[in-house]
């Protein structure tokens, strides 16, 4: 009879609870295992990164960024810079009228670095340059990720890029975030950033999804989704109706897998750029 009513018990609590087993990882825990702690770092993988202003009052459109990187040999010296091979585009109509549109790319051998424009390749400059471009990009960033994310809840395992993943969903505290960013901004040199304290007055309803891998605990995909306040006191004419709901996704695979990346072949040299910039100014 004990082992009828514990069959009993468990079918009750798998309606009303979620079942007899383990109850779900602390969402704080698995934060700090994947933010802080022990050391996880991504050394190398693909990259995909969106941003998504398709509903927005002001502007319209989307960004993506994609490609991969490989960071192997740049803590040994071996490499100046990290290696990458990155494409951009982007697609914005303004409500005022003008369009915005670029696709290119950018290109990283850990010695040279390279841009592409309209499939064509150029080559930036010498080591010296890729130095500077990098700056300290082997040094700790400075970012305090965990004091982010307030309320975290976890909602159970998602793939992501054919990985297992637990994603935990929270309120983003965009005071804190901003903060960071603007101390990382200070110490590379930037000087005039009291418009980006000014955009936590903004934003509304800011919240983030973290993505991380059950097995390594590896940040996979990292989410954000917010609205955009109208401005207090628009203009008569303004094409801006309320609030403006923005998203941001940005996905890692293949992390820490060797990655191809080779030196362009047909590369011109930058003055050649230059001159064809120029010319479509001319236009």
């Amino acid at each position: 009879m004990s082992s009828l009513r514990l069959i009993v018990a468990c079918a009750l609590s798998g309606l009303l609870l979620g079942g007899c087993g383990a109850a779900p990882e602390d969402p704080v825990r698995i934060l700090g295992n994947t933010f802080g702690g022990v050391d996880r770092p991504i050394s190398s993988g693909t990259i995909e990164a969106t941003l998504d202003l398709s509903e927005s009052g002001i502007f319209t459109g989307d960004a993506e960024l994609s490609g991969r990187f490989d960071r192997t040999g740049l803590d040994s010296g071996t490499l100046l810079a990290p290696r990458f091979d990155l494409t951009f585009k982007l697609d914005l109509h303004a409500a005022a009228g003008a369009d915005y549109r670029f696709e290119g790319g950018l290109l990283s051998t850990g010695r040279s670095l390279y841009l592409r424009y309209r499939d064509q390749t150029y080559r930036v400059g010498d080591e010296e340059l890729i130095a500077a471009f990098t700056g300290n990009a082997g040094s700790s960033t400075g970012l305090s990720p965990l004091e982010w994310f307030e309320d975290p809840v976890n909602l159970g395992t998602v793939e992501v890029a054919g990985v297992a993943t637990t994603r935990i969903s929270s309120r983003l505290n965009v005071a804190a975030m901003l903060n960071d960013l603007v101390g990382v901004a200070r110490r590379r040199g930037a000087t005039d950033l009291s418009a980006v304290r000014d955009l936590a007055a903004l934003i509304e309803d800011p919240r983030v999804d973290i993505y991380s891998g059950e097995q390594d605990r590896i940040l996979r995909r990292f989410d954000v989704n917010f609205n955009v306040a109208a401005a207090p006191n628009p203009r008569p004419d303004s094409a801006d109706s309320g609030a403006a709901p923005v998203a941001f996704s940005l996905v890692f695979g293949e992390i820490n897998q060797p990655q191809q990346i080779k030196p362009p072949l047909d590369a011109k040299p930058l003055r050649d750029l230059a001159a064809l910039l120029a010319g479509l100014q001319g236009q």
